[in-house]
Order: structure tokens, then sequence, then C-alpha cells
């Protein structure tokens, strides 16, 4: 595996891609804990060196390449991978692939930043449809599957007994509800069976935090490690709410940014017939995906990871339902 030396990295980019002529390398702050990049000065403009750290299989990463490629080509607005003197985008042996480095800023927040992220949003979903890489991997899948009643039971148990931090507090005062949703999209999931929604490519993680903007326009859609098979119903539910509420909780306005969004997505991806009551159960799905995830983790692995994320996760469902309501 590649050290994180930067007189080893430039020994390692200068053999891999010996087109670039590396003049400075910086380390890249970002919140993938499984992965560390860097940002490579050359000759030729700058590029991100891309180091993912966990036990990924390779062929994973090298096909999140060609995808990348293939989007943009069809212009889509993705980061362009880079092939190494071996024709191959991801190296084996260390762990890494090199892209391109996108410059711009983050959501602002602006109405026509977010009309923009939907109109990208079907432009990828678009492309993503017309692909033939046989593409499934679901990166932690078994954390964010619904709890049952036992877990339910085992963590009300622990929360009662042990000395409760004020993230253990706030989860001890949702729970109940959380407990409900979870009824309910049990339902929701095995209704799914009986309607006729098709499974393509998603991105599966389209948020503030992983689109690039310059001038009012998506610069870039980031992080590709999510994706997977999927409805576009989750990535546009998804999305359509992360934006819409990451900056302002007036419900009302939330609603007309989430209208917005749909109107624009629906515009540049005619093909579909969005469900506004399916969109809903999606999206509460997907957030209490997440809170899943941190209360297994927290209460079975005794792991801390994104328990942080507690409340954000569960004023996105929560807000969810009065958007859409499902019951």
């Amino acid at each position: 595996m590649i050290t994180h030396n930067l007189n080893d990295l430039d020994s390692f980019i200068q053999i891999n891609y010996p087109q670039l002529i590396v003049s400075k390398i910086e380390p890249l702050l970002h919140v993938n804990i499984n992965s560390k990049n860097f940002l490579i000065y050359t000759n030729k403009g700058k590029f991100v060196l891309h180091n993912f750290r966990d036990n990924t299989d390779i062929i994973k990463f090298e096909k999140i390449c060609k995808i990348l490629e293939f989007c943009s080509k069809h212009n889509v607005k993705v980061i362009k991978p880079l092939l190494n003197k071996d024709g191959k985008y991801a190296n084996k042996k260390n762990k890494t692939y090199l892209t391109n480095y996108v410059d711009g800023e983050k959501f602002n927040g602006s109405i026509i930043e977010l009309k923009n992220v939907a109109k990208n949003l079907a432009l990828l979903h678009k492309a993503l449809k017309k692909i033939k890489i046989k593409y499934d991997y679901r990166v932690g899948q078994l954390f964010y599957k619904n709890l049952d009643d036992t877990e339910f039971t085992i963590i009300k148990k622990v929360l009662v007994k042990k000395k409760k931090t004020t993230i253990d507090n706030f989860i001890l005062k949702n729970l109940n509800y959380i407990e409900n949703i979870t009824e309910r999209d049990t339902e929701f999931t095995r209704s799914l069976n009986k309607v006729n929604l098709q499974k393509q490519l998603i991105h599966f993680d389209v948020q503030p935090g992983n689109v690039i903007f310059k001038n009012g326009k998506v610069n870039a859609l980031l992080d590709f490690d999510s994706m997977r098979s999927g409805y576009v119903e989750q990535d546009v539910s998804f999305a359509c709410m992360r934006f819409a509420a990451s900056q302002n909780m007036n419900q009302a306005i939330i609603k007309n940014r989430v209208n917005n969004f749909l109107q624009i997505y629906i515009q540049n991806n005619g093909t579909y017939e969005l469900d506004r009551h399916q969109l809903g159960q999606f999206a509460q799905q997907l957030f209490l995906w997440h809170i899943n995830y941190i209360l297994r983790k927290r209460f079975f692995y005794n792991s801390e990871i994104w328990s942080t994320d507690f409340a954000k996760h569960l004023y996105y469902l929560k807000i969810s339902n009065k958007i859409w309501p499902t019951s």
C-alpha cells in the first residue's frame, strides 16, 4: 500500500503517470473515513489522488472510474479519471486512482443552485440508465437495514441502565417515534413488490457535501462510492430533501423548494412519472436507514461513528413526514 510521505507520492505519480510533472502535493480534507485524498499540482493542471484505505475490491473502483468516464462523455458534470501507465484507472497494489480536480464552491442555499442540481441529477440518471457495466455494490448494507423488535428492546434496556450522554437522552426521547416509522416502512417495503418501479444505477448520496458549484451551476457531482442498483425515486427524494431543507427550517419554504426541484427534474428526465406518495415514503426510508446505521453501530458495536449526525437525520426524517405525509 502506498505511504503518505509526500516524496513517495511524488515518485508514485511520476512512475504511474509519466505525462505529469509534479510541482506540489497537499493533503485534502474530506469526511470519508475510508480514504485519504491528495491535491496534486502538475504541468497539466491540478489532480486528485484518491487512496482508499478499506478492504473494498479494486474492481469496484475500476468500475466506478469507467462509469465516471461514460457519464463525462454524456455531458454529466462529474470528475474525470485518468488512465495510468498500465491502461487501468485503479492501481491494485497501492489502492489508488487519479481524477481531475474540480474548482468551485459549496451549496449556498439559492433556488438557482437547487434547480441546477435537479437538472444534473436527471441527466445523471439518463446516462446511468444506458450503462452496460454490471455494478451492484452495497456499502454497509447490514448496518442500514431496519431494526427489529428485539433490537429495539435491547437498545431501550441499555439506555435505561447506562449513564446517559446528551445524545443518549435525545435518542431515548425519540426512540418510540423511530419504532413507529420503522413499522410503517416495513409495510412500504412489502408494497414495492406490487408496484411497477424499475431499478437502475443510482448515485445514492446526492447531498450538499457531494456537489461542487460554480457561478450558480453544478460543476461536479462527487463521491460515487455509495452508487448501486436502486430506484431513481430514492435519489430524487433524498436529494431534494437534503437541498431543500439544508439551510431553512420553514416548512412552507421547504415544501416550495421540493416542488421546484421535482418540476425541474421531470422537465429534464421526462421518462419518469414521479408518484408524490412514493417519494415521501422513499425519503423517510432513506433517512431512517441512516438512523439505523448510527443506532446499530452505537449500541451493538460500541462505535460512536456518525453519532453526532443522529439529530440531523432525525430532523430530515420528521420534516419529510410533514412535507410528504404517508399515513
